[in-house]
């Protein structure tokens, strides 16, 4: 068994003017006048091959040199009819855009020559060039040759498909003052993915049914999807919950049990994460641990094991694991734990759907016009068993109302219709009203005269529609006048505001927020708030 997260390797750094003056000679990079490639040059394209090696950074924020292992990231190259190699963005963190070259040598062996402009901004240039670790300094600095000259050179070899770097060197993106700009590859491996992707056979898609996957995503949120799926003979095929399309989990019925193997390929996502997609299987550990800011958080450790088996439960017609086990998807060293999952096939049935719950409440603010609440809708029914989050729907209520609240597009402007009162579940208008998660959505309002406000669930399955209670929340329950937990008397005692990329503000101005809560049991919440002018 061997553990997925990937380590970092944290190296005090003196200062970043220990990386003046790179170049081939120690008076700095003469600029030759060529220009960074952006067209693919000439040559056999080779594309969707499979990057790893490691990813070295600098963390401003804590003055650190950093290593971490990559995998799996999408790479391409060209292979030139002289044997020459393309290599395409070079330094993983930049999206330059452009292509190095790796000059053909004796045998299998080439050599990547520097500097090689790689972008141009305001008119000026930009460079990949090599750096080495440097023991003494713990940082990484260009190799002397002699007293006028750094080494500035990196050697690969390519032989059977196989790009690999056969030398220390760290590519490193240098600024036109020779400076480094925080960002370089070493150890590089360039090749086919190994493992083909999964696929249904064409005699199996007349099977296709629709199958109700559900699991733990983190913190004891127990959410579930309807995916499409194939029993085909011994072999399983579930859809992706993750990611709705052509990504299919393959599983072996054993008698009355499924078993799932480790690393299966899933799909190149070439348009959001630019990695491979893999799924692998897992056992996990939870700690609920203190982060770095003082909050209480659940960690999931996961050890990748061989295989899972989900055992079919003949009182609920369904296949789950019985131990701590998940299925994990992985995109480079990041992951997604489906935790405890389970499968059965969907049936179309009548049910009540459970409650919904508020999560927390934001009373309308006379600064900003408007006020925030988060509920949950729950994805299962009063017997606990899960609905199609695809049926699942769900609506508001206010002070005395009989029926339910309608909302007008003159109020929230990205509604697709002039008015609406029942939301599906997915529903999101990327301003007023949009999913946080599986479980949790948020909504502002721009309403100040009201006593209560109720939202209740809508379940419409095997032609019914039934309904939860309405739930309730009164400006009695808000415990402050801006905040609060709800069903809870305890108090907020501070709050603090912290942008996208990490940084605290005192006031959020436009945009998206991240607010951190103390309340007065010492215990405390993260919130994403968006503000609005």
């Amino acid at each position: 068994m061997k553990k997925f997260v990937f380590t970092l390797l944290l190296v005090s750094m003196l200062c970043l003017s220990v990386f003046a003056q790179v170049g081939s000679s120690k008076g700095g990079i003469t600029p030759s006048g060529t220009l960074p490639i952006v067209t693919p040059p000439k040559g056999t394209l080779h594309s969707l091959l499979s990057r790893s090696g490691y990813v070295i950074g600098y963390d401003f924020k804590d003055a650190v040199v950093f290593s971490s292992n990559d995998r799996d990231k999408i790479a391409r190259i060209v292979e030139a009819d002289n044997g020459d190699i393309y290599l395409y963005n070079p330094i993983s963190k930049w999206e330059t855009g452009t292509w190095i070259k790796l000059s053909k040598e004796k045998g299998d062996t080439l050599v990547a020559r520097f500097p090689q402009p790689l972008f141009m901004e305001d008119g000026e240039t930009f460079y990949a060039f090599p750096l080495f670790y440097d023991g003494e300094k713990n940082t990484y600095t260009p190799k002397s040759l002699n007293e006028n000259e750094y080494l500035a050179e990196s050697k690969f070899t390519y032989k059977n498909g196989e790009l690999k770097q056969i030398d220390d060197a760290m590519i490193s993106l240098v600024m036109p003052d020779y400076t480094w700009m925080d960002s370089g590859d070493s150890h590089l491996l360039i090749a086919p993915v190994q493992t083909a992707q999964n696929k249904i056979p064409e005699s199996a898609k007349d099977k296709i049914k629709e199958y109700i996957v559900s699991y733990d995503k983190g913190g004891e949120s127990l959410v579930s999807a309807v995916v499409k799926g194939v029993i085909d003979g011994n072999k399983v095929y579930l859809g992706n919950p993750q990611a709705p399309g052509d990504q299919w989990f393959v599983g072996t019925k054993e008698g009355e049990n499924v078993t799932f193997a480790t690393n299966q390929y899933l799909d190149p996502d070439t348009v959001k994460t630019g990695y491979h997609i893999f799924f692998r299987t897992a056992a996990f550990t939870l700690q609920d641990i203190t982060d770095d800011m003082g909050y209480q958080v659940f960690k999931y450790d996961y050890t990748e094991v061989p295989s899972i088996t989900l055992r079919y439960q003949q009182d609920a017609d369904m296949y789950a694991v019985s131990e701590n086990f998940s299925f994990v998807i992985t995109s480079g060293e990041n992951m997604k734990g489906l935790n405890l999952p389970a499968f059965y096939e969907y049936k179309d049935v009548a049910a009540t759907p459970k409650n919904p719950s508020f999560a927390e409440f934001q009373l309308y603010n006379e600064e900003y016009r408007y006020g925030i609440f988060n509920f949950n809708i729950p994805t299962l029914d009063i017997n606990n068993k899960y609905l199609n989050p695809q049926k699942l729907f769900f609506c508001f209520y206010i002070d005395d109302d009989v029926e339910p609240h309608v909302f007008y597009k003159r109020d929230y402007k990205n509604m697709p219709t002039d008015s609406m009162s029942i939301f599906p579940n997915d529903y999101n208008d990327h301003y007023d009203m949009a999913p946080l998660d599986e479980l949790t959505h948020q909504m502002y309002y721009y309403f100040e005269d009201f006593e209560k406000i109720g939202v209740q669930s809508i379940y419409r399955g095997g032609n019914e529609e039934r309904k939860s209670d309405i739930v309730w929340i009164t400006k009695e329950q808000v415990t402050h006048i801006d905040t609060a937990s709800i069903n809870s008397d305890k108090q907020i005692v501070s709050e603090s505001f912290y942008d996208m990329t990490g940084r605290k503000v005192a006031h959020p101005s436009e945009g998206v927020f991240i607010k951190q809560v103390t309340y007065s049991d010492n215990t405390t919440g993260t919130y994403k708030v968006i503000v609005r002018k």
